[in-house]
């Protein structure tokens, strides 16, 4: 499967003042108040099926990784934990209009480095395979991984980013980059992979590519945006007639690692993550219209803390859904949120 996030600000008394820079042609405000709370969450832990709860005490030698893909309006989610002695991989697939959970195949092929979703099938790449995962006939093929994915995996190593775009004959475009290479700052290559014609084309280099840590995609309104939450914190949309990556207005949150990040309603929300041991319950909230962000806090992640890098998040039908592994009580538990906007998106 293939997968696939900047400003200058200082905080303070909940307002972020920020330098009034030139992107790339674009303005960015001189102030930005950080708003109340968009999103009401209701806590659907109870809904998990046994074969995906978890709980344990330890806190060593633990790790939780998962990745969602919607297709035919049912969330696909490839899981794999580690909760020694146990250790369990595989998909399952979430049903949100019924709201039941099944179990599909066994994964064991781990890690994954690359994830996508094109022509309704899901894709996954590992260090020595590649995997098409057929979603309604449960059909998992595997083959040795092809040049093009021996290219990517040859110069990037881990954290790649991935979106995909819609392509000719609905056979859709997967945009493959960033990550960690040769340089522990972070690769600049990009590439672009057409399912149909099983066809790699190197694309320009994104510009100036910060923590990979901190690296977030989305696609909005069928086009591409990636850019940094350290750093410069400068976002970019990719610009395919052009082969060009355009500037955006900057991301205005706070520097953070391990960002989330999900379009909804139109408008593409990045927040939460964690920086010097502090984490951060808030969302910049990016309307592509305007070119702008504004800051939203969350009083729900006010106080949470939750495992680094644990967090997937899908939207179905104008709600958002989030998995991921809380620490409560000194103690590691799995958690599902369903979260919906308070008010229409201003």
């Amino acid at each position: 499967m293939r997968f696939l996030f900047i400003t200058w600000c200082l905080l303070g008394l909940g307002i972020f003042a920020c330098s009034n820079k030139d992107h790339g042609g674009k303005k960015v405000s001189s102030s930005f108040q950080l708003k109340g709370s968009l999103f009401e969450w209701v806590d659907k832990t109870a809904t998990l099926p046994i074969f995906i709860t978890a709980k344990t005490s330890s806190q060593s030698h633990i790790s939780f990784y998962q990745k969602a893909f919607l297709v035919d309006d049912k969330i696909y989610l490839g899981v794999s934990t580690s909760f020694p002695p146990l250790i369990i991989s595989y998909f399952v697939a979430y049903n949100p209009s019924k709201d039941t959970w099944k179990k599909k195949i066994d994964f064991t092929d781990m890690p994954v480095r690359i994830s996508f979703v094109a022509d309704k099938k899901i894709y996954i790449v590992t260090d020595q395979r590649y995997y098409i995962y057929e979603t309604t006939a449960d059909n998992l093929q595997n083959y040795l991984n092809t040049a093009n994915f021996k290219n990517i995996l040859d110069q990037i190593f881990f954290n790649i980013l991935a979106f995909t775009q819609e392509g000719t004959n609905n056979s859709g475009l997967a945009y493959i980059g960033l990550g960690v290479g040769d340089d522990p700052k972070g690769s600049a290559d990009f590439w672009k992979y057409d399912v149909g014609k099983d066809q790699l084309s190197k694309l320009a280099s994104y510009p100036n590519p910060q923590d990979p840590h901190s690296s977030i995609a989305f696609t909005l309104a069928n086009t591409g945006y990636v850019g940094h939450t350290l750093g410069s914190r400068a976002f970019h949309k990719y610009d395919p007639q052009a082969n060009q990556w355009l500037p955006i207005a900057p991301f205005i949150g706070a520097e953070r690692e391990y960002p989330v990040g999900f379009v909804l309603q139109g408008k593409a929300y990045v927040g939460l993550g964690m920086r010097n041991k502090k984490y951060f319950g808030d969302w910049a909230m990016y309307d592509p219209q305007q070119d702008s962000w504004v800051m939203h806090q969350d009083d729900f992640f006010k106080s949470k803390k939750y495992a680094l890098n644990s967090m997937t998040s899908f939207v179905f039908k104008d709600k958002v859904y989030l998995l991921y592994l809380a620490i409560e009580n000194n103690e590691w538990r799995l958690k599902f949120l369903q979260g919906s906007l308070k008010t229409p998106s201003p």
